[in-house]
């Protein structure tokens, strides 16, 4: 007998972009750009937080901000102060670009420094500490276990009544609720289930009302909405699988980048 699915926190699809528009305010005061594939299936988003003090923030990368258009409308909507990476994978000459055209700083994790400059993104400043407040109304948390230096950002979203916006990154998206080894496999290493399973006890005691994942599999990237109750119950099974299994370990070959 197959295990009963386990439950899943409600998907909110984003609205789609309009002709020319590289950017569309999916909930109130939260830009995200076009999704973008980037192969096998995945679809990746970035998140333009519009803040009302500390300057506005990008989360994740993205490719679809190149071009004058989208300039343009970065600099309506008060262009961006500081880019905030979830993890390696999104260290990328966009993430460059972007940097120098707003004067913006790059933000992530020390353990995920030495990774970001072999590919060739500097980061202006690395966090240290398990917990950052970038403000009143914004943290970032150290949440590692796919990588050794994930980064989470909540959100006390002012548009919308301080409501929390939890960005996640790959930690928490459909794959990972639905199979919690999805987390532990990436290329060409596997992360760490203790680490992990603390991770998503510390997102688990967050009081957020919506997770932003940075990616989707073979569907649209969406926000998902949970009531406390519901993120107990979608996060439990998960922890409870970790802790049941043996932890493991990162490899010291972690910080090589293949070609």
């Amino acid at each position: 007998m197959s295990p009963p699915p386990r439950p899943f926190p409600r998907a909110r699809p984003f609205p789609g972009a309009h002709g020319r528009q590289r950017l569309r305010e999916v909930m109130p005061g939260l830009w995200a750009t076009r999704d973008e594939s980037i192969g096998s299936g995945v679809n990746t988003v970035g998140y333009l937080l519009q803040r009302r003090e500390g300057g506005n923030v990008f989360i994740y990368s993205t490719s679809q901000l190149e071009d004058e258009d989208a300039a343009l409308e970065l600099r309506a909507l008060g262009g961006i102060n500081r880019i905030l990476l979830n993890h390696r994978d999104e260290a990328s000459p966009y993430v460059e670009s972007l940097s120098r055209r707003f004067a913006a700083s790059v933000m992530t994790h020390e353990r995920e420094r030495r990774a970001c400059e072999l590919k060739g993104v500097t980061p202006t400043r690395a966090f240290s500490e398990p917990e950052t407040a970038l403000g009143r109304d914004l943290v970032a948390y150290h949440t590692p276990g796919h990588t050794p230096g994930v980064m989470s950002y909540l959100w006390r979203n002012p548009h919308d009544g301080g409501r929390g916006y939890l960005f996640t990154g790959d930690t928490l998206t459909r794959a990972s609720f639905e199979r919690v080894e999805s987390l532990l496999s990436f290329y060409p290493f596997r992360g760490n289930r203790l680490e992990l399973q603390r991770s998503l006890e510390l997102l688990r005691a967050l009081d957020s009302a919506y997770v932003l994942p940075g990616l989707a599999r073979g569907e649209p990237v969406a926000a998902f909405e949970w009531s406390a109750d519901e993120r107990r119950a979608a996060l439990d099974p998960m922890i409870d699988a970790l802790a049941a299994s043996a932890s493991g370990s990162y490899p010291s070959g972690l910080l090589r980048i293949d070609p």
